[in-house]
């Protein structure tokens, strides 16, 4: 059982990752991200999606 449920959290934490990796790239025909709102809002969406919110802390690569 807690086998399955770790693989479980893997997966969703797994998904989480690729889906935030996606907003980062342009895509034809999607809303461009402009605003921190935006950005807030669409990662909290995702978080919610995958149930992994507060699971996954965002590192800034920027500087």
């Amino acid at each position: 059982m807690a086998e399955t449920e770790e693989k479980s959290l893997h997966s969703r934490l797994q998904k989480t990752s690729n889906a935030l990796e996606v907003l980062k790239k342009p895509r034809r025909g999607k809303k461009k991200l402009t605003s921190i709102d935006d950005w807030e809002a669409s990662v909290a969406a995702i978080l919610n999606r995958y149930r992994t919110n507060g699971l996954l802390y965002p590192i800034n690569t920027s500087g």
